[in-house]
């Protein structure tokens, strides 16, 4: 099977944290392709720019939390909503965190801001699982600011799947048929709640 131009990538980087929780990070793409890309290529792109990504925070996230199997869509609006049209792959990221510090709690977390080219639109992006040491009351410390700065700019990078081949990264809006490119990738220092996490359940 293979994707076309100008369809929309969706991969869930999902990982466990130490209590069982399972946390999710979830990436979209726009394929600008000059011919249709095999799932296994594209799956293998997907799975190096997240490993590229995630190493470089990979020294601030405890060594207990566990990544899962990623798993890549192909979405498509439907009526009123988006939708998986078609499952392209799932492949585990080549990624271990390192860190032997307690972790800061399941709802605390890091946060990356991507805005797009439509004002007001934006992307969010919480990084779970960091070490208490990483942190002074609510602010990260140097080095791991240093570390989260290489993560956002890299999860605005495109991912060349084979030569000329582009995914790029884009956000979708969850209520109409849209997608927005992003221009920037903003780390912040202070810590923030991605409230929406409860026990047992994040995204």
């Amino acid at each position: 099977m293979t994707v076309s131009n100008n369809e929309i990538v969706k991969a869930v980087m999902e990982v466990e944290l130490p209590d069982g929780t399972i946390a999710q990070n979830t990436f979209h793409f726009l394929a600008q392709f000059t011919g249709d890309q095999t799932d296994v290529d594209v799956v293998a792109g997907i799975m190096d720019w997240l490993e590229t990504a995630y190493n470089y925070v990979d020294s601030d996230i405890v060594d207990e939390v566990t990544v899962n199997p990623c798993a890549v869509n192909v979405i498509q609006w439907v009526t009123d909503k988006w939708e998986i049209a078609r499952f392209i792959g799932i492949d585990t990221p080549d990624i271990e965190f390192a860190s032997g510090a307690e972790m800061l709690p399941n709802q605390i977390a890091p946060y990356i801001v991507r805005p797009s080219t439509r004002p007001k639109s934006r992307g969010r992006t919480f990084l779970y699982g960091f070490g208490e040491t990483e942190t002074t009351g609510s602010y990260l410390n140097a080095e791991a600011m240093e570390d989260l700065a290489l993560f956002a700019a890299s999860i605005i990078t495109g991912i060349e799947v084979t030569p000329n081949n582009y995914l790029y990264p884009v956000i979708v809006r969850s209520v109409a048929n849209l997608w927005l490119g992003l221009y920037d990738a903003v780390a912040n220092d202070i810590v923030g709640t991605q409230r929406r996490r409860r026990p047992t359940v994040g995204s």
